[in-house]
């Protein structure tokens, strides 16, 4: 089986773009045939086979989302290349134009297409407009998009329900894909790679990690107005480290006065370490169809504060740290209080949390991906072979 894979993101600084890093790794070391079609400029994560990627004839920010770039590919340089693969099937990661383009190609082949619903963008669009309008004019160009595919995965069950009642996706055509990340980049044992000097952290205190986009879809000024008044009431040393950007970067810039340090993007060994040797996690993001760096730092052994909504409550328990009533400041001030001032705790939550994440493993999610294109492309195949019997039949009574 050959998969075409059409993304608007893969060189990004995101979870999408590591998680189909990832697919591409696993491929190649299992020695399976996935393409990646992409078109970017953007050059984070590892520079592997398997992709094409000729750069975009236009690009610009994406409006409320100016880490990712919304690019115009050169669409004859995409169509050579996927016919030259000749896949048997496609799959579509993204809305954007490379995703769009990705679906008028197999449609054009009769080709049975796939997809996966990783981005929320309706709530996204909703969060930083608070136009109602505006959210349901995003899910009828989801319907529009989503609506005709052989089978739609989403990143997590809490997220099914939401693709079938308000994407418009048949429920027969959903499907959960198996979480998982990279247990190997994401462990314990990283903790010892640097010391939080070279980061220009002091060694003593709490060491709270906030990894994402700074953004207000991500209630990232949410979690600035929490740490503000947290530290305030602060009965022990603290500090709250950010990997990440977004737009909201001018709001912790040079406020280590104030407990914050900014390290801006962080990958590879670095952010394997900041995951394994922080002391807790925390997100209040409530439009994660998974979660992606919540799952990271539950593989390093590192416990979790994050919100009572959102994808991530497929796989963290109260046993992995606190959920989190959304949006309730005191609630946050508690959680973080409790945990802050507790090491027994926190070193029960620790395990746990280790427990969990390393049995979801991205080698699992990988074979789960394949799994779904196989039983779609059988499926297929099945189609067209009833079509062909019956096509012989009635042409033999014709000829009778």
């Amino acid at each position: 089986m050959k998969i075409a894979l059409f993304t608007d993101t893969f060189y990004d600084a995101n979870g999408v773009s590591r998680f189909l890093q990832d697919m591409n790794r696993c491929a190649r070391e299992a020695k399976r045939e996935l393409r990646i079609f992409t078109s970017t400029l953007k050059s984070f994560g590892e520079k592997s086979g398997g992709c094409v990627n000729p750069p975009p004839f236009f690009r610009m920010a994406m409006p409320f989302y100016p880490q990712l770039d919304l690019v115009f590919p050169p669409l004859g340089a995409l169509r050579k290349a996927f016919e030259a693969f000749e896949p048997d099937i496609v799959h579509i990661s993204t809305p954007g134009p490379v995703g769009i383009y990705g679906k008028r190609l197999a449609k054009k082949a009769g080709l049975p297409i796939v997809a996966t619903y990783h981005t929320d963008f309706p709530s996204y669009l909703y969060d930083n407009t608070h136009r109602k309008e505006i959210e349901k004019f995003t899910y009828a160009t989801m319907r529009r998009f989503y609506g005709d595919f052989d089978r739609v995965l989403t990143r997590s069950g809490v997220y099914r329900p939401i693709v079938h009642r308000r994407v418009g996706v048949d429920e027969s055509r959903c499907r959960t894909l198996e979480a998982g990340t990279d247990t190997e980049r994401f462990h314990p044992r990283h903790a010892d790679r640097f010391g939080w000097e070279e980061f220009g952290i002091p060694r003593g205190g709490i060491k709270i990690l906030y990894v994402g986009r700074l953004s207000r879809e991500k209630n990232f000024d949410f979690l600035l107005e929490v740490w503000r008044e947290f530290r305030r009431r602060l009965k022990v040393e603290a500090s709250l480290i950010i990997a990440g950007n977004g737009r909201m970067e001018a709001h912790v810039r040079g406020r280590e006065e104030e407990g914050i340090f900014y390290l801006g993007h962080r990958a590879g060994a670095e952010l394997s370490f900041l995951y394994a040797a922080a002391d807790l996690f925390v997100t209040p993001s409530t439009t994660e169809t998974l979660g992606q760096t919540i799952l990271e730092a539950m593989a390093s052994a590192t416990p979790v504060i994050v919100s009572s909504r959102g994808g991530h409550l497929d796989f963290v328990g109260p046993e992995c740290g606190r959920i989190v009533a959304s949006m309730q400041k005191e609630d946050w001030l508690r959680a973080l209080r409790d945990l802050a001032e507790d090491r027994r705790t926190r070193e029960h939550f620790s395990r746990a949390a280790f427990r969990r994440g390393q049995t979801m493993n991205i080698q699992k999610s990988f074979e789960d991906f394949w799994k779904n294109h196989q039983e779609v492309l059988s499926m297929h195949r099945g189609g067209d072979e009833e079509t062909h019997r019956r096509s012989a039949d009635v042409s033999g009574e014709f000829a009778q």
